[in-house]
This record gives structure tokens, sequence and C-alpha cells, in this order.
């Protein structure tokens, strides 16, 4: 980050190395850490190891391998935006297979970042299933 003052130098980076998203690039933001150094120089630095998640980043994007019979039979919600390309509609079968107590709900108008896009129907989401979580624990 050497010659870069701030954030909005950071994140003007971001946008002319191809990350168009104005919310991913705020959200990479929220990793960038700043201090001054000896000479009292403020320093712009990743509080993640970014070397790390680049050797990573193919096995991050993969889904990985279960040993057949391999299930969470737990109660999993499962919540994902309508407008989302990885609508997880499409893998209900595939989610169902490793948890069968899912709950999948989608959350309408609301895309990827759904907690972004519509934040009162994604705590009410949660909120629902932890409630109803609840009420079963003490039922039973």
């Amino acid at each position: 980050f050497h010659g870069l003052g701030d954030q909005r130098d950071v994140e003007q980076v971001l946008q002319r190395n191809g990350i168009e998203d104005l919310r991913l690039r705020r959200f990479l933001l929220t990793n960038l850490a700043g201090a001054r150094d000896d000479t009292d120089e403020h320093k712009l630095s990743w509080k993640v190891n970014i070397q790390s998640i680049r050797d990573s980043v193919d096995q991050l994007q993969s889904f990985p391998e279960f040993k057949t019979g391999t299930i969470y039979n737990k109660p999993a919600l499962f919540a994902f935006g309508s407008k989302s390309p990885l609508n997880t509609a499409k893998n209900e079968e595939g989610i169902r297979s490793l948890f069968p107590k899912a709950t999948v709900v989608e959350v309408a108008e609301a895309g990827h970042w759904l907690q972004d896009d519509q934040p009162k129907r994604t705590c009410a989401v949660v909120n629902s299933f932890l409630l109803e979580q609840g009420q079963q624990q003490h039922n039973s």
C-alpha cells in the first residue's frame, strides 16, 4: 500500500483492478488496518493473511466431499436471496442430503448479500428460526 493514504485510495485501486461491486469493495475494506510505523508514517495493511487466501481460493470456493452417510442431524437454517446467482433453492436436494432437518428460506428482493439488501427481512427469518428452535427445546 505504499503511496496510498487511506481507505478511499485503496477502494479506488480495488475498483481499477476489476472489483466493480461497491458492496464487495466495502466488505474487503473492513479487513484494512492502519497504524503509524517507527517513522510516524501512516501505513496500511490487511488484517487477514491475503497470501494464504490467494493460495487457497480454489479450495475456499469449492464444496468439500463427505463420506457417504455423513449428515448433520440437527436444525440448520439456510437463507438465500431470491435474486442471488447462488440460489440455495437450486441446491436444496444436496443440502437436505447432508442436513435432513434443514430449514431453507428465500428472502424476497435480496441478492447474495441478503443481510445488506434486506436487513429487516433477514433478521425476521433468523429470529423466527431461533424462536422456533427455542420453543421446540422448551416443549421437549
